[in-house]
């Protein structure tokens, strides 16, 4: 059940006129001593998400699961009894809305392993790359036995103070994003988020105080450079105190 087997099966049903292949490539994932078989070779490019349009994505999609079915079925060696079981409940998305954050994870964050005073997750997953649906993914490699932070700002709303986000709703660039999107950096994120969230709702009178301290003493000394200054201090307290908590859950940060 190799690439090159599922290729060959492939270009041979197209040849007999088979419909709904729309790429060559994929996996066939099975356990040992198991007669199931998982393929993950389906796949669409979104051009929104409206009802219409995931209405026929899904469509395409299980029109493109029993094409493959029949197409192994049919041509690929030691699959001639295979049998469609099952498909996916519904539509998965790799990437979609994101959230716009205070803190923008970038690519070269990644690539270069960056470690940040403000991180409250760890991400180690190299950016994975999907843009054409024909074709496997991309691998951008990162460097060696390497993993980047991904600070508190990329998941608290720019414009919302109590609005934030995790998984795949993380304020990132397509490359970084490519990388943070995978389950493990989801589960952390999203723990982060729920502890940030938590912590604020806690002590959120004491923060609306604080902030009106800060103005009150900006316009007193006239000082343009004072107010900004004091929040992005009270935004490192807030992500320290993030962090502390984080690290009394467990949480590898």
């Amino acid at each position: 059940m190799s690439p090159a087997a599922v290729g060959r099966a492939v270009e041979l049903a197209r040849a007999d006129g088979m419909k709904h292949l729309v790429r060559e490539s994929g996996f066939l994932l099975t356990r040992e001593g198991s007669d199931v078989v998982c393929a993950l070779i389906p796949s669409v490019m979104p051009t929104g998400l409206s009802a219409r349009e995931l209405t026929r994505m899904e469509k395409e999609l299980r029109k493109q699961a029993v094409s493959y079915a029949a197409a192994m079925k049919r041509y690929m060696p030691g699959m001639e009894h295979s049998e469609l079981v099952m498909t996916g409940p519904s539509i998965g998305f790799r990437e979609t809305r994101k959230l716009v954050g205070r803190t923008m994870l970038t690519g070269e964050d990644v690539l270069s392993g960056r470690k940040r005073p403000d991180g409250i997750a760890r991400g180690g997953w190299k950016p994975e790359i999907h843009k054409d649906i024909r074709q496997m993914a991309t691998y951008l490699e990162v460097k060696e036995g390497n993993w980047f932070d991904i600070p508190l700002g990329a998941l608290q709303s720019e414009t919302l103070e109590n609005l934030y986000g995790a998984g795949r709703m993380i304020w990132a660039d397509d490359t970084a994003f490519a990388a943070v999107r995978v389950m493990g950096t989801c589960f952390a994120t999203g723990h982060a988020a729920g502890v940030a969230a938590a912590l604020q709702a806690k002590d959120r009178a004491a923060a609306e105080l604080r902030a009106k301290e800060h103005v009150a003493a900006a316009l007193q000394t006239a000082d343009s450079m004072a107010a900004p200054l004091q929040a992005k201090t009270a935004e490192a307290d807030f992500a320290g105190a993030v962090r502390r908590e984080l690290l009394k859950q467990g949480a590898l940060i």
